[in-house]
This record gives structure tokens, C-alpha cells and sequence, in this order.
């Protein structure tokens, strides 16, 4: 493609006449294409995240087209200025039964690739069956993406690709990758799709594969990163943090009034997330210091909710209440967050990739105290509260609450550290800014 553009320039020394008119290459448009597990549909609680990062990425890209790979959950608008494409889902969704998913897997390139390397997988059901899924849906996904770039006119030259998981749609584009190498394909990887010792046995279906087409793939942590780079030294350079964020809320929540403190946690509540321990946490602390009145407020909704709620109501003695919100939306949060005194958040996970509930917590200026696992040890420290260890008892959890009470002044320097932390390291604007900013330059470099 070119297009006209006149010279006012003169004729002397080699130049063009005015007038005449100069034929010069035109930049391709460059396309985003974003591949999500649901958004702009809730089910996966995403929009977190990418709500405040695609204005970036519209801002650098031509065209933004947001694809998800499921359409449950209500369907929220994204940033003006995005596309959607619901019809990866429904082909999906069409195609994705277990026979169809196993015959693809049988003749695919990611199938046999991990059975060359891992010949034992044969003999474990269960992991057959996860490879046979992933293979099976990075097929469909090929041959979706084939069609909607041919449909779409779009020039793979011009394209980058960006998952938001390194799942079985990232696997899909590195299919796509080895038949058109132009293409810029980049993934994000969080929790469950990036570590495999979360799985019994130990194992991520096509990894290695997918590493080998991956331009990038950018944790959000740097434990993330040494996670991969130990398994796949060989990807070292093709591996790097790219942290997640959260807006600057625009206030600091304020503390408790003497004689009260308040605990916040914000989660699922299922078992990894190990909820059991807030509330054996708050019955500790509540005995222990019977002139104080606790309260928790736990935001998130699961399978856990019922028992939790009668767990809370056998155990808590008089000084002690607990408060199951189910989901607010972001603005709900924060809004209670605004209004409501709120002295400490507490994360007992078992496992985490970077928790956004932490970062929204330190956003607002208050303390965390968290198990250190994940990405939680490059959150929380001394700086803005405390770790624990990932097997602590209930004790040990409260004796952190504890000391938060005896010393204010320590507590205080805590809320202020919180902010400052939350500002160096997980504010959207910069964070989402450079993100864009590399996927251009690896566009540009390709």
C-alpha cells in the first residue's frame, strides 16, 4: 500500500519539482488481538485488570479486538474504542466435545511433542485427559485464528497476539506462529496456568511447545519469572515480570477509633484461600483482648460460604462479629474501603500468582498481613506489614494482629509504607503504560 504525498521541495540537486508527487510506504495498521478466558464477560473476573489497561493498549494500536475464549457471566462494556469478537467462544463451544477434543489432540504437533518428552504421560489417565483438552482446544483455536485473519484481511506482519493466560488458546497461537513466524505472539501467566506444582502430578500440558513460539512470556511476578527460567533456562530471554495494577483510588481508608479494630479480606472462598484461619485468627485475638470489639468483613462468594457463616456464629464470642459481603463490584470495594474504618487485610492463601485484593488493599493505605507465598513476599514486608509462614497457626496470625494493636505508631508507618509500595510498584497507569509500550517494541522489532 502507498500513498501520495506532495513535495514543496525544489528541483535543484536531485530534489523532486514542487508539485510532484512522491509514492511512500504506508505503515500497515497495526492490530491487538487479545485473547481472554471470558471478558468482556464477568465469569472470570478479569475486567480488573483490563479495564484500566486497554485504554493503553488503544492508545498504541490501531484496532483492538478483544476475543474471549467463553461468553458466561454478564457481559460488561469495555473502554470506548475496543472490539469484541464473541465467535472464538461459540466455535468453541460448538466443537470442544470430548471425542472432537481427543481426535484433534491425536494428530497434533503439541500432543506429540510432550510424549516425546514425557513418554510416562501415557500411562496417567489423568493426565492424558489434560493434554488431550489443551491440544484438542489450541487446534480449534488454530484454525479459528486462521479464518478470522482472513476474514478480517488482517496481515499477521502487522499483528500481535496477547493472551491474557498462558492456557490452551496461547498454545493455539503458537500453531498459528509456526506457520506464520510474523506474527507477534505474547503471554501473560498469573497462577494456575504457570505453576505446574499446583497440578498432581506436577504438569502443564504442551509448555515447552508453547514456550518454543513465544515471543514473551511475562509473568506478574518475579518469583513467576524464576519459576520458568530454573525449568526452561533456554527461555531465560524471552521471559520477563510485566506486574499488573491497580488505579489510584483517590483516598486512604482511615483507621479504628480506640477500643475497635477491623479486619478485610477479599477473595473466593474456597479451600486454597484458607479462610478457616481469619476466622480462628479474629476468635484468638478477640479472647485474648476482651475490651476490644473485632470485626472482619470478608468480600467474595464459593462453595465455602455456608459452613464459614455457621462456623463464625458457633465460634465468635461476644467482641467478635464476622460480615460476609459476597461480590461488590471494584467500586463497592472500594467505596466500603472509603467509608469504613479499616486497620489490617489479611491474605492466608495456600497458593497465589500477585493477588489483586492485596494490591487494592495497599492502594488504599492499609496494611497487610500474608502468607508468603506467590507473588505475596513482593508485596507485603515489614515496609507495609508482614509474612507469615505458609503453615502458620491461627497464633502465630494473631500475634501479628496483635502487635499491630500495641504499637500504633508502628502500625501507622505501616499504612504510610503500604502507599508507597503500591506507588512504586503496582500503580496502573505507569505499569499498564510500559506494557503497551513493549508490545509495541516488539512488534517494531520482529
Amino acid at each position: 500500500m502507498f500513498e501520495d504525498v506532495t513535495s514543496a521541495g525544489s528541483a535543484v540537486a536531485g530534489l523532486p519539482a514542487p508539485d510532484t508527487k512522491v509514492m511512500m510506504p504506508s505503515r500497515p495498521p497495526s492490530t491487538l488481538l487479545l485473547f481472554t478466558q471470558s471478558y468482556p464477560f464477568d465469569v472470570a473476573i478479569e475486567g480488573t485488570f483490563l479495564d484500566p489497561e486497554l485504554p493503553y493498549l488503544r492508545e498504541a494500536f490501531d484496532r483492538v479486538i478483544v476475543i474471549p475464549a467463553t461468553c458466561e457471566g454478564s457481559r460488561t462494556r469495555p473502554p470506548d474504542g475496543i472490539e469484541v469478537d464473541e465467535s472464538l467462544a461459540r466455535y468453541l463451544s460448538s466443537h470442544a466435545n470430548r471425542l472432537g477434543l481427543v481426535m484433534r489432540a491425536s494428530v497434533s504437533r503439541i500432543a506429540r511433542s510432550d510424549l516425546t518428552e514425557r513418554p510416562a504421560l501415557l500411562t496417567r489417565r489423568t493426565t492424558m485427559s489434560r493434554l488431550a483438552i489443551t491440544a484438542g482446544k489450541a487446534e480449534l483455536t488454530r484454525v479459528w485464528v486462521e479464518r478470522m485473519l482472513a476474514r478480517e484481511g488482517l496481515r499477521t506482519s502487522s499483528c500481535v497476539a496477547y493472551t491474557f493466560w498462558c492456557e490452551a488458546t496461547t498454545a493455539g497461537l503458537g500453531l498459528v506462529k509456526r506457520d506464520r513466524p510474523d506474527v507477534v505472539v505474547v503471554s501473560r501467566a498469573h497462577g494456575a496456568d504457570l505453576y505446574a506444582d499446583r497440578y498432581a502430578p506436577p504438569y502443564l500440558p504442551g509448555r515447552r511447545f508453547t514456550l518454543q513460539q513465544l515471543d514473551r512470556l511475562l509473568p506478574d511476578s518475579d518469583r513467576g519469572v524464576e519459576y520458568v527460567t530454573k525449568r526452561y533456562p533456554w527461555f531465560a530471554r524471552r521471559c520477563e515480570v510485566a506486574r499488573l495494577g491497580v488505579a489510584d483510588p483517590g483516598f486512604l481508608a482511615r483507621p479504628s477509633d480506640s477500643g475497635h479494630f477491623v479486619l478485610a479480606s477479599c477473595s473466593r472462598m474456597v479451600p486454597i484461600k484458607r479462610l478457616d484461619l481469619i476466622l480462628r485468627t479474629l476468635d484468638l485475638a478477640a479472647r485474648g483482648s476482651p475490651d476490644i470489639q473485632f470485626e472482619w468483613h470478608h468480600f467474595g462468594d464459593g462453595p465455602l460460604r455456608a459452613s464459614l457463616e455457621a462456623q463464625a456464629l458457633d465460634l465468635l464470642g461476644a467482641n467478635a462479629a464476622a460480615r460476609f459481603h459476597g461480590y461488590p463490584s471494584r467500586d463497592g470495594l472500594f467505596e466500603f474501603y472509603r467509608t469504613h474504618p479499616v486497620d489490617v487485610f489479611l491474605n492466608t492463601s495456600l497458593s497465589e500468582g500477585t493477588p489483586v485484593a492485596v494490591m487494592e488493599a495497599i492502594s488504599c493505605g492499609i496494611p497487610v498481613i500474608a502468607t508468603a507465598v506467590g507473588g505475596n513476599p513482593e508485596i507485603v514486608s515489614a515496609q507495609d506489614g508482614s509474612l507469615v509462614d505458609p503453615n502458620a497457626e491461627p497464633s502465630a496470625i494473631a500475634a501479628e494482629v496483635m502487635a499491630m494493636i500495641e504499637r500504633p505508631e508502628l502500625t501507622l508507618a505501616k499504612r504510610i509504607g503500604s502507599r508507597r509500595v503500591w506507588g512504586d510498584k503496582y500503580d496502573a497507569a505507569r505499569n499498564y503504560a510500559d506494557f503497551a509500550h513493549l508490545l509495541v517494541d516488539l512488534r517494531a522489532a520482529s
